[in-house]
């Protein structure tokens, strides 16, 4: 004998069939999205949007001259010439005593000693010889002094004198002439006759030694 299914239980089991199909769907489409979206790799960065300005901007400033080094000044050599040396005054150079007539003990004036050859210094010998002949002259002086031929006599001359080792005169004479011959003779003869210096000349002493004599005469 055959069941007869009521129709009430008949639509209870369709609608457990549907919704059973339903879940099932639902769980295979949910296992397919997943399964993709694994698959897809790293997400993608969203999109960066720049604003670009309203105005450009202003050019960079315009790169600054670089001053070129001056070149090295160049050092001139400065040459600096060594001192010249004095010329030393030979043996034969003359010694020359100047003076002018002045208010001593004879008619006669002390002078400056000096040397006929330029410049140069006369040195610690040359200083000798120079007082050796400033005392000559005053010998010379006195000994004209009285002498009664030249008193009332008026001259300026330079003399020349050669001397001897022991101090007195071996030679005399004018180095010009005074204008009066017979003047220049009288002043020849007393310059030998004068009396020897007390002291001989100094080594190498220069000869003739020039002096030069200015005399007034007597009123």
């Amino acid at each position: 004998m055959e069941t007869k299914i009521k129709p009430s239980r008949r639509w209870v089991s369709i609608v457990v069939i549907a919704v059973l199909g339903a879940a099932i769907i639902a769980i295979v489409t949910w296992g397919i999205m997943s399964l993709m979206g694994g698959k897809s790799g790293k997400p993608r960065k969203p999109p960066v949007v720049t604003l670009l300005p309203d105005k450009p901007p202003p050019p960079p400033p315009p790169p600054k001259e670089e001053k070129k080094p001056e070149p090295p000044k160049e050092n001139k050599d400065v040459k600096i010439e060594p001192p010249k040396e004095a010329p030393q005054p030979a043996q034969n150079e003359p010694l020359k005593m100047e003076g002018a007539a002045g208010d001593g003990d004879s008619a006669f004036g002390a002078g400056t000693v000096g040397r006929e050859y330029a410049g140069g210094n006369i040195g610690a010998t040359g200083a000798a010889q120079g007082m050796y002949a400033g005392r000559l002259q005053r010998h010379l002086q006195e000994q004209l002094s009285r002498n009664r031929k030249l008193k009332e006599s008026d001259y300026r001359v330079t003399v020349r004198v050669w001397l001897r080792r022991d101090g007195s005169v071996e030679k005399a004479d004018l180095a010009q002439s005074t204008g009066n011959s017979g003047l220049d003779e009288l002043l020849r003869e007393a310059l030998l006759q004068v009396a020897a210096m007390r002291e001989a000349p100094p080594e190498n002493m220069p000869q003739p030694i020039r002096i030069r004599i200015t005399a007034r005469g007597a009123p």
